[in-house]
């Protein structure tokens, strides 16, 4: 199932009977039970990945449980997602997938579940299509030649979903992108999406020209920005703070 621009507004634009006007307000708390909280709030910061997710359900509930119904109808809950994703990794990095002088060739393997305040982003900021919420990639020590050998190796694992292969090497993207992307179904039909570069690609996607930082920078930034001002905001929680992230969101 494709998630876009058109699918959140179509959700976002619901009757006024059936959708919310305003986020729920915070209670105010007492000092003791404010401190606790904050205190509480930033050690979860610390250990937790989805920031970004808190941050999307406090400033716009409709999107975040919209996302949050269809990750789990498309991928499954969150645990098992994680589970495929490092079983994807060791099956690949097992040698029952690449051959031993294929294997040799890789730099690193690495897998990601895709946020829903990134999904967020990507469909309705920057209006795309989102096909990598399961995506494994794959930098190898080598030349464009084998990263289409660790494709082929790859394809014979997992059947690839027609229509959805890209080959960024022979046509960068305009900001110099280079990498071969394709999606896979793993046991049980979840789609995942693979992307393999070599170094020299990998390390202009990671901080050079083609960097993820350069087009999502303060987008990302800010969910953990506003989640540590509120761990740190001083006793009671104001209302009328929630309230103005709702109309503004």
């Amino acid at each position: 199932m494709d998630v876009h621009v058109h699918s959140f507004n179509r959700a976002l634009q619901a009757p006024p009977a059936v959708r919310p006007t305003v986020v729920p307000q915070m209670p105010s708390l007492p000092r003791p039970t404010h401190n606790l909280f904050a205190a509480a709030l930033r050690w979860g910061m610390l250990q937790s990945s989805d920031v970004d997710d808190a941050m999307l359900a406090l400033v716009s509930p409709e999107a975040f449980w919209l996302l949050r119904s269809w990750r789990q109808r498309t991928y499954g809950d969150q645990r098992g997602c994680a589970r495929a994703l490092q079983a994807a990794r060791r099956e690949l990095t097992s040698g029952r997938v690449l051959d031993p002088s294929l294997k040799r060739r890789i730099a690193f393997v690495s897998v990601r579940g895709k946020s829903l305040w990134s999904t967020f982003h990507k469909a309705v900021v920057r209006e795309r299509q989102v096909h990598d919420v399961l995506a494994l990639r794959v930098v190898v020590r080598g030349d464009e030649a084998d990263c289409m050998r660790v494709l082929a190796a790859v394809r014979r694992s997992w059947p690839s979903v027609g229509g959805r292969f890209k080959d960024y090497q022979a046509k960068p993207k305009q900001n110099g992108y280079q990498a071969v992307h394709d999606t896979v179904l793993l046991p049980g039909g979840r789609p995942m999406e693979i992307q393999i570069r070599t170094e020299a690609q990998h390390m202009r996607a990671e901080y050079g020209t083609a960097s993820h930082r350069r087009y999502k920078g303060a987008a990302y930034a800010l969910p953990r920005t506003m989640l540590a001002g509120v761990g740190a905001a001083p006793a009671p929680f104001r209302r009328p703070l929630f309230q103005r992230w709702a109309y503004s969101s």
